[in-house]
């Protein structure tokens, strides 16, 4: 609001002139007063007006706050009489709507780099023949949505360009294709193409790698529970007990690598979901009801992931840990968990 600054009475009457000066299309001069006056890029009109910017009844202050699209006005036209025009030139121009989007994606960008416990925003490197095959079909998915994005924003941009009313003569209707058969078929065929190619895809991918497999090198039982995983390993009874907590690390899955394992998932209580994106895609723990995925981690290492459906007040804390080894190493691991689940000998009864 400029109500408080010394050029206020000045640059308002500046506008009023201006407006009765320049009708809009259309209009007569003989008005002596106007309601509106046009989108011009007025910067004393923008400040104290609403609406179509009010100038000559508009009251001195705006009951609401002015529309988002007032933030973003930049100074096309400036005072015609040289003070005017000298003192006008110091008025910081108000681009305050880009600033602050442009502040919110920076903000979010350095959140989603934060080791705050949640996922990266970019797609992991895949370790699985599986993970990998659903990194395919995203990256394809991907490239098609930008082209159809781009398309849509050059369009709409060529439009508002071309058709502009400040470059029309008067009363310029711009040409109308209603009913243009050939068009209309067009743009209702090719989505419907799009479409239908990424839905064949997916379900290709879903027959592909969201089945259960065969002659796997072992099986592990996924449990899952409000709220915490289970792993139950075929060999000498070896459980391990993923319960969740953000105060550190869960107790890690521990796999081989180069080894088929065929996950078959289960729940105790409600629907929970399983999802390492570097290993597979998200596999539903269903109580009563048993799903499969698979795994083949092809190097060493420990990836993250967590629990993908909400599930209740503890659903957070549901985080994976998928620690791969080599198979020396985890025969080593599992001879070490076989040892600690042993109970220890009892001693001997003394002689009466």
């Amino acid at each position: 609001m400029l109500e408080g600054h010394s050029l206020y009475p000045q640059l308002r009457q500046w506008s009023i002139n201006l407006a009765v000066l320049s009708p809009q299309r259309g209009q007569s001069t003989a008005r002596s007063v106007l309601a509106t006056s046009t989108y011009r890029g007025l910067l004393a009109t923008a400040t104290f007006g609403f609406g179509f910017y009010p100038v000559a009844e508009a009251p001195r202050r705006a009951l609401l706050p002015p529309p988002i699209y007032f933030f973003a006005v930049t100074a096309r036209e400036v005072p015609r009489t040289p003070r005017l025009r000298r003192e006008f030139a110091g008025t910081p121009v108000i681009v305050r709507a880009p600033l602050t989007f442009a502040g919110l994606v920076l903000a979010a960008l350095l959140l989603s780099s934060c080791g705050t416990g949640g996922l990266s925003p970019i797609f992991p490197t895949p370790v699985s023949p599986n993970g990998q095959d659903i990194y395919n079909l995203y990256i394809g998915i991907s490239v098609v949505a930008i082209i159809v994005f781009l398309g849509v924003e050059a369009s709409i941009l060529w439009v508002v360009l071309k058709y502009r009313r400040s470059r029309q003569p008067v009363g310029y209707v711009p040409p109308q294709i209603h009913g243009h058969n050939g068009l209309e078929i067009a743009w209702t065929l090719a989505p419907l193409v799009i479409v239908l190619v990424i839905v064949g895809f997916s379900f290709a991918e879903l027959q592909r790698d969201f089945q259960p497999i065969n002659n796997p090198d072992m099986t592990i039982v996924v449990s899952a529970h409000q709220f915490g995983w289970e792993y139950r390993y075929p060999m000498d009874g070896i459980v391990v007990h993923q319960e969740g907590t953000l105060a550190r690390n869960v107790t890690p899955f521990v796999v081989p690598t180069n080894t088929l394992i065929k996950l078959q998932f289960d729940s105790t209580d409600v629907i929970h979901s399983w999802w390492v994106p570097a290993i597979t895609g998200k596999t539903d723990a269903v109580p009563g009801y048993d799903n499969f995925s698979w795994m083949k981690i092809d190097q060493p290492g420990t990836w993250r992931g967590e629990c993908a459906e909400l599930c209740g007040a503890g659903h957070s804390t549901m985080q994976i840990i998928v620690q791969a080894m080599s198979q020396s190493d985890f025969d080593q691991w599992v001879q070490q968990q076989a040892a600690a689940q042993q109970p220890s000998a009892s001693p001997s009864a003394s002689p009466s």
